[in-house]
Protein backbone atom coordinates (compact mmCIF):
# COMPACT_ATOMS: atom_id res chain seq x y z
CA UNK A 1 0.00 0.00 0.00
CA UNK A 2 1.57 3.21 -0.98
CA UNK A 3 0.87 6.56 0.64
CA UNK A 4 0.21 9.54 -1.62
CA UNK A 5 0.29 13.31 -1.61
CA UNK A 6 -3.13 14.65 -0.51
CA UNK A 7 -4.96 16.50 -3.13
CA UNK A 8 -6.13 19.57 -3.34
CA UNK A 9 -9.85 18.51 -2.80
CA UNK A 10 -8.71 16.96 1.02
CA UNK A 11 -8.44 20.34 1.61
CA UNK A 12 -10.76 22.01 3.82
CA UNK A 13 -11.64 25.15 3.12
CA UNK A 14 -14.27 26.28 4.99
CA UNK A 15 -11.77 27.13 8.24
CA UNK A 16 -11.65 30.71 9.39
CA UNK A 17 -8.34 31.95 8.57
CA UNK A 18 -7.48 32.56 12.12
CA UNK A 19 -7.69 28.65 12.66
CA UNK A 20 -5.75 27.60 9.65
CA UNK A 21 -1.98 27.16 11.12
CA UNK A 22 0.38 26.61 8.26
CA UNK A 23 3.22 23.42 8.87
CA UNK A 24 5.06 23.45 6.08
CA UNK A 25 7.43 26.25 6.69
CA UNK A 26 10.99 25.42 8.18
CA UNK A 27 12.01 25.14 11.45
CA UNK A 28 15.30 27.34 11.16
CA UNK A 29 12.82 30.17 11.08
CA UNK A 30 12.50 30.17 14.40
CA UNK A 31 14.66 31.75 16.41
CA UNK A 32 16.61 30.34 19.51
CA UNK A 33 14.56 31.24 22.02
CA UNK A 34 11.21 29.67 20.68
CA UNK A 35 12.97 26.51 19.37
CA UNK A 36 14.05 26.01 22.98
CA UNK A 37 10.40 27.05 24.55
CA UNK A 38 8.88 24.18 21.67
CA UNK A 39 11.46 21.57 22.95
CA UNK A 40 10.59 22.26 26.86
CA UNK A 41 6.86 21.99 25.45
CA UNK A 42 7.20 18.70 23.93
CA UNK A 43 9.74 17.53 27.14
CA UNK A 44 6.96 18.54 29.66
CA UNK A 45 4.33 16.64 27.62
CA UNK A 46 6.17 13.43 26.84
CA UNK A 47 7.15 13.23 30.60
CA UNK A 48 3.07 14.03 31.51
CA UNK A 49 2.03 11.14 29.14
CA UNK A 50 4.37 8.76 30.08
CA UNK A 51 3.37 9.49 34.17
CA UNK A 52 -0.05 8.55 33.33
CA UNK A 53 0.67 5.58 31.12
CA UNK A 54 3.36 4.29 34.50
CA UNK A 55 0.48 5.54 36.52
CA UNK A 56 -2.21 3.19 34.84
CA UNK A 57 0.13 0.07 34.26
CA UNK A 58 0.97 0.17 38.05
CA UNK A 59 -2.56 -0.61 39.19
CA UNK A 60 -3.69 -2.44 35.97
CA UNK A 61 -4.06 -6.58 36.18
CA UNK A 62 -2.51 -9.19 34.35
CA UNK A 63 -4.76 -10.88 32.69
CA UNK A 64 -6.93 -13.29 34.47
CA UNK A 65 -6.11 -16.72 32.60
CA UNK A 66 -6.34 -19.64 34.96
CA UNK A 67 -2.52 -20.09 36.19
CA UNK A 68 -1.77 -16.26 36.96
CA UNK A 69 -0.48 -15.25 40.65
CA UNK A 70 -2.55 -12.51 41.67
CA UNK A 71 -2.81 -10.53 45.37
CA UNK A 72 -5.93 -9.85 47.35
CA UNK A 73 -6.63 -6.55 48.17
CA UNK A 74 -9.68 -5.97 49.61
CA UNK A 75 -11.86 -7.76 51.61
CA UNK A 76 -11.49 -10.35 54.57
CA UNK A 77 -8.61 -11.97 52.40
CA UNK A 78 -6.48 -9.41 52.16
CA UNK A 79 -2.84 -9.59 51.64
CA UNK A 80 -2.85 -12.96 50.49
CA UNK A 81 -1.88 -14.12 47.76
CA UNK A 82 -3.97 -16.63 45.60
CA UNK A 83 -4.18 -18.56 41.97
CA UNK A 84 -6.64 -17.50 39.78
CA UNK A 85 -8.41 -20.90 38.19
CA UNK A 86 -11.16 -19.21 36.60
CA UNK A 87 -12.11 -15.80 35.48
CA UNK A 88 -15.98 -15.11 34.97
CA UNK A 89 -15.32 -11.44 32.54
CA UNK A 90 -19.30 -10.79 32.25
CA UNK A 91 -19.77 -10.94 36.02
CA UNK A 92 -16.36 -9.46 36.42
CA UNK A 93 -15.28 -11.86 39.43
CA UNK A 94 -12.33 -14.53 39.29
CA UNK A 95 -12.30 -18.50 41.21
CA UNK A 96 -9.30 -18.07 42.85
CA UNK A 97 -7.64 -20.53 45.10
CA UNK A 98 -5.60 -18.27 47.77
CA UNK A 99 -2.19 -19.74 49.62
CA UNK A 100 -3.98 -20.29 52.73
CA UNK A 101 -7.95 -21.66 52.58
CA UNK A 102 -10.41 -22.95 50.22
CA UNK A 103 -11.13 -21.32 46.19
CA UNK A 104 -13.63 -19.03 46.15
CA UNK A 105 -15.12 -16.48 43.55
CA UNK A 106 -13.61 -12.80 44.63
CA UNK A 107 -14.67 -9.53 42.44
CA UNK A 108 -12.02 -8.08 40.40
CA UNK A 109 -11.77 -4.79 41.96
CA UNK A 110 -10.58 -7.30 45.03
CA UNK A 111 -7.65 -8.23 42.93
CA UNK A 112 -4.27 -7.02 41.88
CA UNK A 113 -0.91 -7.29 40.56
CA UNK A 114 0.95 -10.31 42.46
Amino acid sequence: MSVSEPNSSSVRHDLPAEDVVDVRGALTELDDETLELRRASLKSMLNNSLARYDSVMSRRLPSLAPGVRVKIVRGPLTNQHAIVREADYISERALIEPDEGPAQWLRFASLGPA
